[in-house]
């Protein structure tokens, strides 16, 4: 009861969208509907402790039971090839229902997800051609070129939605990718760089920067609670049948996005193709344009360095003079 009033108390309290709600896991209806699934095997004297037993491959019980999925091949073991044996196959009426009615639920998460992931990436593409035109080198100097590298340098340092240091490698959760984003936003507001801007157009680009990422976190929490929600059900079915499918049932579900959370990976792939795409062809020509003066460092840094290569750890570089 616990979990279901928590559920559906966190749908209203973190401001999802109402086509987001509408899509969630029905999980107070999955319980009723789990209620008429042990209803119907204890009418056929198959309550959980006598599954638990007749269900124990250790057990030495002459009866077996072998419990699948719609779908899903049941192995006719040796026993029960023995012509002495006989086998009875008993069809549940409502265990279908549940198990349907969840994967129909998947399907629209799995939708909804998809026009989620289509309608970011077409905003991440935008985003990205109107912050490569805000940071053009002008002759004017009217660009804010200077303010979207720190940015982004920053953006990279917070690691919003991805780790790549060795303790916490791989996609954060929502509540570390939440911690992040703040952290960002923090130094953003700390280092004035919105105030800094040339260009009204770049402040409003950066304000749909910031309301993208917090639209992703959105949605990666909404997948975090209904992923929990379909846990906690299917160990729920566990308890009141002991039929073992919260771990079989994950494995027969189809979902392309909805246990596997790839939205935020996806989407981060959808970045870097739109960064790629805003590099010339010839890339030095492009560096040399657009950041001449990290390029000029690195050129040096690379000479000092092949020149201690050549010459040992005494080689000290002077620029080349003409006489």
């Amino acid at each position: 009861m616990k979990f279901a009033h928590d559920f559906k108390e966190t749908l209203s309290r973190e401001g999802f969208p109402s086509h987001w709600v509408e899509s969630a896991i029905p999980y107070s209806q999955l319980k009723k509907v789990l209620k008429r699934v042990a209803g119907e095997l204890n009418d056929l004297g198959l309550d959980p402790e006598t599954l638990r037993q007749l269900l124990d491959p250790q057990s030495d019980s002459p009866l077996v039971i072998e419990y699948g999925l719609k779908g899903e091949a049941i192995s006719t073991s040796a026993s029960l090839a023995n012509p002495l044996c006989k086998q009875l196959e008993v069809p549940l009426v409502f265990d279908g229902k549940f198990f349907d009615m969840l994967q129909s639920d998947v399907n629209g998460l799995d939708a909804l997800q998809a026009s989620e992931e289509v309608a970011m990436t077409k905003e991440i593409v935008a985003l990205g051609h109107d912050v490569s035109q805000l940071t053009k080198p002008s002759r004017l100097s009217k660009s804010d070129l200077a303010r979207w590298r720190t940015i982004f340098e920053l953006y990279l340092e917070a690691q919003v939605f991805f780790s790549v240091f060795e303790h916490d490698h791989g996609t954060r959760d929502s509540h570390s990718a939440s911690r992040q984003l703040q952290w960002f936003q923090g130094e953003v507001t700390k280092r004035n760089l919105a105030r800094q801007f040339k260009m009204s157009e770049s402040r409003e680009a950066l304000v749909r920067f910031l309301r993208l990422n917090a639209l992703l976190l959105k949605n990666i929490q909404f997948q975090e609670i209904n992923r929990t929600a379909i846990h906690k059900i299917l160990k729920k079915f566990d308890k009141r049948t002991s039929l073992g499918v919260s771990k079989t049932f994950p494995a027969q579900i189809r979902s392309d996005k909805l246990l596997a959370g790839t939205m935020a990976r996806d989407i981060a792939d959808v970045v870097m193709d739109a960064s790629a795409d805003n590099l010339d062809i010839d890339l030095d020509r492009y560096l040399r344009k657009y950041f001449n003066k990290e390029v000029k460092e690195k050129v040096r840094a690379n000479d000092i360095e092949r020149g201690m290569e050549d010459y040992g750890p005494g080689y000290t570089h002077s620029d080349c003079a003409v006489m």
